[in-house]
This record gives structure tokens, C-alpha cells and sequence, in this order.
């Protein structure tokens, strides 16, 4: 399973989001690589079926509480992030906070969806 990180879809529009999105491709890495799951294994003599990941959607249709307790609990890597982009701490606490906000208020829609492929000889 890879992630298609430019097929991201956010709302409301975040700055962080097109930070992030240097900063991986900065570290090499391919923000299209889902998309081209299919091509890469048929590059290499596979029939290939595709797929898309939708569990991250469920995260969305969990009860609000729910939601501010995942996003706290994953926000260890948002914030390893930030510091090593220059943010401050009180940045990012104001981030986090807004963040929380927009959860409770149901604004916040964040999907990147994730590819999978089944290769066969």
C-alpha cells in the first residue's frame, strides 16, 4: 500500500499541508508513487489489480471525542514535523489547538488516499 500524497484532499486549506509535502519530497520521497502502483507492476511482467485503501475515511465517521483523542494521539509526528521545519512550540501548540477546534466544529476533512496493488505472474 503507498500513499498518493498530492491527491490529498483537506479542508479547511492548511498551512502545514504544502510544508509536509516539501519535506518529503526534500527526503526523496515520490508524492505520486500510489498512482503509479499499476505502471510499477506492470514494469515488471505483472498482471496487476489496483485498489484504494478507504479505511482512513473512518476515522471521519467516528463521534467527535473520538476524533480529538486520535488526533492527539498522532500528533507526535505533526509536531516532530514542525520543529524540524523551524516551527516554534507555541506554533505548534497553536496549531494543535486549531486543529481541536475545527474537529469539535465537524470542519475538519483530511484524506490522502493510499493505493494498493496485487501482482501476478
Amino acid at each position: 500500500m503507498k500513499p498518493d500524497y498530492k491527491g490529498g484532499l483537506l479542508y479547511p486549506e492548511s498551512d502545514v499541508h504544502p510544508l509536509s509535502l516539501q519535506y518529503l519530497e526534500n527526503k526523496g520521497v515520490d508524492l505520486c508513487t500510489g498512482r503509479k502502483l499499476r505502471y510499477l507492476f506492470g514494469k515488471a511482467g505483472l498482471k496487476t489489480e489496483i485498489g484504494i485503501y478507504t479505511g482512513t475515511l473512518n476515522y471521519m465517521n467516528k463521534e467527535t471525542e473520538q476524533q480529538v483523542e486520535e488526533l492527539l494521539r498522532e500528533f507526535w509526528s505533526t509536531k516532530e514535523l514542525l520543529l524540524k521545519i523551524g516551527w516554534s512550540e507555541q506554533q505548534i501548540e497553536d496549531y494543535k489547538q486549531e486543529q481541536i477546534e475545527l474537529v469539535k466544529n465537524n470542519l475538519l476533512f483530511s484524506f490522502v488516499p493510499a493505493f494498493y496493488a496485487i501482482g501476478r505472474k
